[in-house]
């Protein structure tokens, strides 16, 4: 491990290293691993992303979401950081992944709709009914986003988010309701499936 952040040693050597440590999956090599996601080398941090998963170095998902931004790396350091942040999302909690949807914002609707997604598991697993309403609407939200634009899924979400809050008793004419009725009707209209 004492190679992986060597700066003496040539990438090539540190990427072998990383990748042993992978294969090894040697869990208490996390830290090394988590610190050569900052490396200058960008081989050496799509190394590092891409053996995160193995060594369960789910502390430093919350390094992976800055990685992940509009040019704050290269195509494959993002795509690899997307791949190990991916297999973090079940074992994160809410606030967590909250924060990094808040973070992926309308810049990156792809990545926002997969930790809303994982949200709205994690809500139905612990039987949050209120919690489960909330990321249904952010998901149709996010999902509305023309960069997305998968209408049909933000219509069923909207819908999912109502029949929810029915059956906890909410008010269908409530102030919490009316704008999940319009944002249903808008998506099932961009959908196609019915004429203006």
């Amino acid at each position: 491990t004492k190679a992986v952040n060597d700066q003496n040693e040539s990438p090539f050597v540190r990427i072998n290293a990383i990748k042993g440590i992978k294969n090894l999956k040697k869990e208490q090599s996390a830290d090394d691993i988590g610190n050569a996601l900052k490396d200058p080398d960008p081989g050496i941090r799509a190394a590092a992303c891409d053996a995160l998963p193995a060594v369960n170095g789910v502390s430093y998902a919350r390094t992976l979401v800055p990685m992940l931004q509009p040019n704050a790396d290269t195509p494959e350091v993002q795509d690899k950081a997307w791949d190990a942040l991916q297999a973090f999302l079940p074992s994160l909690d809410n606030a967590d992944l909250q924060a990094f949807a808040d973070q992926f914002g309308e810049k990156l609707p792809k990545y926002r709709a997969r930790c809303l997604t994982q949200i709205r598991d994690n809500c139905m697993k612990a039987g949050d009914v209120n919690g489960l309403a909330l990321a249904l609407q952010n998901l149709g939200s996010t999902l509305m986003n023309p960069e997305i634009a998968d209408y049909e899924s933000a219509a069923a979400q909207f819908d999912n988010a109502i029949s929810t809050l029915l059956v906890c008793g909410t008010k269908p004419a409530s102030a919490r309701m009316v704008p999940l009725y319009r944002d249903r009707l808008r998506a099932t209209l961009r959908s196609g499936k019915y004429a203006d």
